[in-house]
């Protein structure tokens, strides 16, 4: 029941920070305001996403399979939300290889926040994030 409602709960959050269309506005803009609403559910239910992003060791293959689920469930979404603007004259898309970049990239803030939000606060995880979004191609 507790992992039940955990994986639960961490979906209604990660729902909540879903990207819509990136071409209905600045992508990196949308991509951030995103990681920020992620980053203030970790920060709200830090028991929740410590159980998502660090499970405990030989954690039952429940909350194993349950998480596998999540984490596939959230890069399908972001690989969606990615196709329109992965696209370039020079490259073939990748769409699914950038949703599982920016998801580790995300997991790994999250998981700074939770073990250390004095030294990783969300203003500064943003912050990175801002810098390295603005080395990506449009």
């Amino acid at each position: 029941a507790l992992v039940e409602r955990e994986m639960n709960r961490a979906l209604e959050q990660v729902s909540a920070t879903a990207l819509g269309d990136l071409t209905e506005g600045d992508p990196r803009e949308l991509m951030l305001e995103s990681l920020r609403t992620f980053l203030e559910a970790v920060q709200e239910h830090p028991s929740t996403w410590r159980l998502v992003l660090t499970p405990p060791e030989g954690a039952p293959e429940l909350l194993r399979c349950s998480i596998v689920r999540g984490r596939n469930a959230v890069l399908n979404s972001l690989a969606r939300a990615l196709r329109p603007i992965s696209h370039s004259a020079d490259e073939a898309p990748e769409p699914e290889l950038s949703a599982r970049i920016l998801s580790a990239v995300a997991d790994e803030y999250a998981r700074l926040l939770l073990t250390d939000a004095s030294r990783f606060p969300p203003e500064r995880l943003l912050t990175h994030a801002r810098g390295w979004l603005s080395h990506l191609s449009p």
